[in-house]
């Protein structure tokens, strides 16, 4: 039975019991891997920021901010797909096969990013359509006094003369009821900027991104 089936079999019968859907495996996200002498990096407006942005391993495309409200940021893009995100998570897609939405819970969303913390929040998918299901998340600490590399603090305009430090910071996601669980992975600067993440869609597909600012 394939992960289609799976998802529409427990919108109908909701009675019936979990199915299991294979874990995620993540491969290696090279840092610093923005090329500053790119045309693509070259040709963006100053003044304004940007994600660099690999949706499923294809070429990286330019996202540029569209609306900003309060902490969700709304990204747009040329090949009409969009998301938006909350303080560097991703919580909502749109133009993607499987787009999700994500609703944190407004009690805990100061544990966001928190070592040995948790978040309770809510998650629908597009493909099949799902109603809201029950997810939770919690963050480890990986690596703490890391250094920014020169083209890191380059691309979020940071003085290269500045001591930049950054924490690593791993969120692990499980969606009980469907058994899909993974890792989410976020880097973090000192001054609190998430400048680069790597983040897994449903259900074995990745994004990533690099912070830009011009």
């Amino acid at each position: 039975m394939d992960l289609q089936i799976k998802v529409i079999s427990l919108i109908l019968l909701t009675s019936c019991s979990t199915y299991n859907i294979s874990d995620i495996n993540i491969p290696n996200f090279k840092r610093g891997s923005i090329d500053e002498s790119s045309t693509l990096i070259k040709n963006l407006e100053k003044n304004n920021t940007y994600l660099l942005l690999n949706v499923y391993d294809k070429s990286p495309k330019v996202f540029y901010q569209s609306n900003i409200y309060g902490d969700n940021v709304y990204w747009d893009s040329e090949i009409n797909i969009g998301f938006k995100t909350f303080k560097g998570k991703i919580t909502s897609s749109s133009g993607l096969d499987n787009d999700l939405d994500i609703i944190l819970s407004v009690d805990s969303l100061g544990n966001l990013y928190q070592d040995n913390k948790t978040i309770n929040a809510l998650i629908k998918f597009s493909n099949p359509s799902t109603e809201y299901l029950p997810i939770k998340y919690s963050y480890k600490i990986k690596d703490v006094d890391g250094y920014l590399s020169g083209s890191e603090k380059a691309a979020i305009g940071i003085n290269s003369e500045s001591e930049q430090s950054y924490t690593l910071v791993e969120e692990i996601f499980e969606v009980p009821i469907i058994r899909w669980k993974g890792s989410n992975f976020y880097w973090i600067s000192s001054d609190g900027t998430i400048f680069k993440s790597k983040q897994t869609f449903p259900f074995k597909n990745k994004i990533r991104y690099e912070l830009i600012k011009k």
